[in-house]
């Protein structure tokens, strides 16, 4: 049997889903120190500091280029993204290189998680969000600036969150 474009796609990331059971991305795992992630990478990822927002400091970045519909490729800026309190990682976010592609990627991500848990539209900003009980990460897309000059796009990577007994 011939797998072809889309096909290849999905399997492979199949297949990385299966081997990430836990919840991770990639070359890493939820809950690392920067100096892991960093180690795991192999020489992918460097040591950075920057603001990453919502109590979150972004302490090591690297370049991840992923196949796409069609055997497509799509290369992103990754940021790893710790709270500024545990320093631990809990958030990866790529952000695509080339911003006239964000419309394959969301198609890409949708071939893999399917029906999406939630669509938010607000103009020039589409936001679509993924529980990915397989993977264990809630996956969310955001489309900026649809079919304008600046058109960008986002992907946040973060654990599902588990309730507790005690409350929330």
């Amino acid at each position: 049997m011939k797998l072809t474009g889309c096909k290849v796609f999905v399997a492979m990331l199949l297949a990385l889903a299966s081997f990430n059971a836990s919840g991770d991305w990639q070359y890493t795992r939820w809950g690392m120190t920067v100096d892991e992630v960093i180690r795991e990478s192999k020489g992918a990822a460097v040591r950075a500091n920057k603001d990453g927002g919502e109590n979150y400091r972004t302490l090591a970045t690297a370049s991840y280029t992923s196949s796409g519909r069609g055997g497509d490729r799509f290369t992103f800026k990754v940021e790893f993204r710790f709270p500024n309190d545990t320093k631990r990682l809990r958030r990866v976010e790529l952000g695509a290189v080339d911003g006239k592609r964000c419309t394959e990627i969301g198609w890409s991500l949708n071939d893999v998680y399917g029906k999406p848990e939630k669509v938010e539209d607000y103009g020039l900003v589409h936001v679509t969000i993924w529980r990915s009980e397989k993977s264990g990460n809630m996956v969310s897309f955001s489309h900026l600036f649809k079919g304008q000059p600046t058109e960008t796009c986002l992907i946040h990577y973060k654990p599902i969150r588990k309730v507790g007994a005690s409350g929330l």
